[in-house]
């Protein structure tokens, strides 16, 4: 959308990411509703996920420059698993990026796919938040 174009688009960039997931959930919503086959935003966001993706053996020294946190909070918030370490994180990240590249081909749980990107763009824009105060503060 238009909004996406209104401000700094580094694609790590915690308000641009939240907004991709926003309105990758939008996308998921309206194509259950029967008034979308578009998933623009959901592609660039799994496509952002897979050049950050984490490998199994980086940790927060090696990891690269990504908000990995709002991600976390929302796996660990929608997965049974106790979610502690990068290599479970990595594991994840993978699972959700072969989802959101096969919408709608091959997901069967879009509601539930459709719920997290929201959760996820509610966790960045959080983030987000959180970041400007403390600059504020210092």
């Amino acid at each position: 959308m238009d909004e996406l174009k209104n401000y700094d688009r580094r694609e790590n960039s915690l308000r641009y990411l939240s907004d991709l997931a926003r309105e990758g959930a939008f996308e998921v919503g309206d194509y259950l509703l029967g008034r979308n086959q578009d998933f623009n935003h959901v592609q660039k966001l799994a496509g952002i996920l897979g050049k950050y993706q984490l490998k199994d053996t980086d940790n927060f020294v090696t990891g690269p420059d990504f908000p990995y946190i709002p991600l976390w909070r929302v796996i660990r918030k929608n997965s049974d698993k106790d979610i502690r370490n990068y290599s479970q994180v990595a594991l994840e990240m993978r699972l959700l990026r072969f989802e959101l590249e096969d919408i709608p081909t091959k997901s069967n749980n879009l509601e539930e796919l459709g719920s997290f990107l929201y959760d996820l763009s509610r966790e960045f824009s959080i983030q987000a938040m959180h970041d400007y105060s403390r600059r504020l503060i210092a």
